[in-house]
């Protein structure tokens, strides 16, 4: 199990976003996540809204950037973090986020992962997708020498996306 953060309070709710590309599901963690038109949208279609990553998805401002066509929307709770130095490989299968700094795109959601040095500095990331279940590879050179940021996971609820609409819709009529 990774380390708790004290910095965090245990009830502190977070969105983890899903959107994919290139046929890869990328993830973003955000305290944030705003509908960009929520007057396009009510309670009941979000209440019946299926995640897949076949539809089109929503396009959603977070606490640092707008991503477009997200799918699927949890509600978490950060449990514990860490970084691929101190916890290279993930001790069981849970909801594991890794975030590299240096790439704002990397950023994953993984069952389990293994990060493991190579020759010359370089490293492998092996992750297991959270929600596709496949396993990804990526390779860096030692030109990339951070280390993974890690956030371990708990999901509070599978569709946050009627939560983002409201929030949403309340933030759009306080400016109206």
């Amino acid at each position: 199990m990774l380390a708790a953060d004290n910095a965090k309070s245990s009830t502190d709710v977070w969105y983890l976003l899903v959107r994919r590309a290139e046929g890869k599901n990328y993830y973003e963690l955000s305290r944030t996540a705003k509908l960009l038109e929520p007057q396009h949208f009510n309670d009941e279609f979000f209440s019946r809204y299926q995640p897949s990553s076949r539809q089109m998805g929503f396009d959603i401002s977070t606490d640092s950037t707008v991503r477009y066509g997200v799918y699927q929307a949890w509600m978490v709770r950060v449990v514990g973090t860490s970084d691929s130095v101190k916890t290279p490989t993930s001790a069981k299968d849970f909801a594991y986020v890794l975030t590299y700094p240096r790439n704002p795109d990397w950023k994953f959601c993984a069952k389990k992962y293994n990060v493991t040095p190579l020759k010359g500095g370089a490293r492998r990331i092996v992750y297991t997708d959270f929600q596709d279940g496949k396993e990804n590879v990526i390779d860096l050179s030692a030109d990339w020498p951070r280390p993974w940021q890690i956030y371990e996971i708990e999901i509070l609820k599978a569709n946050a996306f009627v939560e983002i609409w409201a929030a949403s819709k309340r933030s759009r009529e306080a400016v109206h």
